[in-house]
C-alpha cells in the first residue's frame, strides 16, 4: 500500500469524508505537517484553525484564487 494521497499532475476536489478515509489507510503514528514560511513545514497545532471559505466565488480576480473567506456562515470548504 502507497502513502500517497496527493498528486500534483493533476486536481481533484477532496471532502472531509475523502480526507478520512484516505487518512484512515496510513499507519496512525504518521506525523502530520503544515505548510509553513517559504515552502518550508511545520508541525500541526494539535487544535488547528479551520477557516471557512466559499468556493468558486471569486470571479474579478484571478490573482486572489476562486475561494473567497465566509463571511455569512454558508460556507462550503475549510482550509486547515
Amino acid at each position: 500500500m502507497s502513502n500517497k494521497i496527493y498528486s500534483t499532475q493533476q486536481t481533484q476536489i477532496v471532502t472531509v469524508g475523502d480526507l478520512t478515509e484516505m487518512l484512515g489507510r496510513l499507519d496512525p503514528s504518521i506525523h502530520v505537517l503544515v505548510l509553513g514560511y517559504e515552502g518550508r513545514l511545520n508541525d500541526i497545532d494539535r487544535d488547528p484553525p479551520i477557516e471557512q471559505y466559499n468556493r468558486n466565488t471569486n470571479t474579478s480576480t484571478w490573482y486572489y484564487g476562486n475561494h473567497e473567506r465566509d463571511e455569512d456562515g454558508k460556507y462550503d470548504c475549510i482550509v486547515l
